[in-house]
């Protein structure tokens, strides 16, 4: 959930691609999905260093980040109760 609070604030996230990061994080459109330490340390360099990417992936984090907002959580829960 903190991954998503994060991108929801526009933070571009650079997450070890583990457990369900892979479901929040979209490598290369939300922000990156690392296999080591070499990997994040480009990854992250890479967003340092162009603002553009940084821009454009900052702004797909958010607005992909309201797919797991808490009132959407909710109404998906309170629909699987009503079936």
């Amino acid at each position: 959930m903190a991954i998503a609070e994060a991108m929801a604030m526009g933070c571009v996230p650079v997450a070890v691609n583990a457990g369900g990061v892979s479901e929040i994080i979209r490598q290369g459109r939300d922000g990156y999905l690392v296999n080591s330490l070499d990997e994040i340390g480009y990854a992250t360099i890479s967003l340092l260093l162009d603002r553009d990417i940084w821009q454009r992936f900052s702004t797909s984090a958010m607005t992909r980040a309201g797919r797991f907002s808490n009132k959407v959580f909710c109404d998906q829960v309170e629909r699987l109760f009503l079936k």
